[in-house]
């Protein structure tokens, strides 16, 4: 799809919604955490513990965004993979594999992880397991849960009108087609490759 097929919203609308959407309610929670600290009635240490979670979750959200939506994050290991999940949203009900991971994947296929990492998350919001396998020219994703839905479409790029939730699926698309990135899907499993 090309970008003036976006609909009434242009990708940087989009990416600013999402963003906001997603740290909206941790920045609610956190603007609370204070109030209460601030509440003589209240216990000020819990709040301020609380507090500070979120502003590591905060941190860990922005972080994610910023590799999936706005790249240059470099090489990816599966260490460097164990410092960002934290800020997939609902991290906290996900287990992320990442043993057969061979090496480091380059930053187009670190992006292209990213933002499949993201819709895994959206995909399974009761929690589940997501499986990363991958070399240099080559990733794999499987994600599994009780409820897990892969978006419509994932094979195959968002059609107009673009939406918000839609818009990682796009950006996924736009990156792959990129960088001749072959995209295939099978059940829980995504396959990325060269060519």
């Amino acid at each position: 799809m090309d970008v003036s097929e976006a609909g009434s919203l242009q990708p940087a609308e989009l990416v600013a919604e999402r963003i906001c959407h997603d740290l909206a309610g941790l920045a609610g929670t956190l603007s609370g955490a204070l109030d209460m600290a601030l509440d003589e009635h209240e216990r000020p240490c819990e709040a301020l513990s609380l507090a500070s979670e979120i502003a590591l979750s905060l941190n860990a959200r922005l972080r994610l965004l910023r590799a999936a939506f706005g790249g240059g994050c470099g090489e990816l290991t599966a260490a460097g993979i164990a410092e960002l999940t934290p800020g997939l949203p609902g991290a906290e009900r996900l287990t992320i594999i990442c043993d057969a991971l061979e090496g480091s994947l380059d930053e187009i296929y670190a992006r292209a992880l990213w933002l499949l990492l993201l819709l895994a998350a959206t995909a399974m919001p009761r929690g589940g397991r997501i499986e990363i396998a991958g070399r240099q020219g080559a990733l794999a994703v499987r994600a599994t849960a009780k409820a897990c839905t892969w978006p419509a479409g994932l094979q195959t790029p968002v059609a107009a009108p673009l939406t918000p939730r839609a818009f990682p699926n796009w950006l996924l698309h736009y990156h792959l087609a990129t960088h001749k990135i072959t995209i295939f899907t099978e059940e829980a499993m995504v396959w990325l490759r060269d060519g």
